[in-house]
């Protein structure tokens, strides 16, 4: 795990100031009483002022270092580390809107585009992986980034049109955030 912005981990430095000022509890000054009952309360308060006597039902010390160490974990903007596969990866993004159900040659666009997507895939590297986005009004990818052809194959011919508007934004700014998960820059444009 890494950390976005490391300097917040100093914040962590707060968890001990809260636990001094803890510590620091006001004394009592003493007063001359004529009656024993105050003596318990007295005990009380001498238990309470061995160190670590203190922390025994301290529920609001105990959520304020809680507090500290989440605002400083959100702060520190904690990420996982991905492993770094060799490789290309291949962002395959194809319009299901409306317009691919347009007939050309006999063929709908969205059947040309399936039997380019499928050649595409067949003809992928080993060292290749890839991911579907299917994209019209919304996007959402289809597989998960991956080598295996069948899963692709099989997310390619389960395609269907569907009767919205093309969002293009939508779809390149899905294709975006994958990229930069997978830590990847994209290099063409098909």
């Amino acid at each position: 795990m890494t950390f976005a912005n490391p300097a917040a981990l100093f914040g962590l430095l707060l968890v001990p100031a809260v636990i001094l000022l803890y510590f620091l509890k006001l004394k009592r000054r003493s007063v001359l009483v004529s009656s024993t009952l105050l003596w318990a309360r007295v005990l009380d308060d001498q238990r309470v002022n061995s160190p670590f006597q203190r922390f025994k039902k301290s529920l609001l010390l105990l959520m304020q270092i809680l507090a500290i160490i989440t605002l400083v974990g959100a702060l520190a903007e904690p990420q996982m580390e991905t492993e770094s596969v060799p490789g290309r990866v291949n962002l395959l993004l194809v319009d299901v809107s409306a317009s691919m159900a347009v007939r050309e040659d006999g063929r709908t666009r969205l059947e040309q585009a399936q039997r380019l997507l499928r050649e595409y895939v067949e003809a992928m590297g080993d060292d290749e992986r890839a991911v579907l986005i299917r994209f019209a009004r919304r996007a959402e990818a289809l597989t998960p980034v991956t080598a295996d052809r069948g899963i692709l194959t099989r997310a390619i011919d389960a395609l269907e049109v569907v009767p919205a508007p093309t969002d293009l934004d939508r779809a390149i700014d899905l294709a975006g955030s994958i990229a930069k998960n997978l830590g990847v820059s994209p290099t063409d444009q098909v």
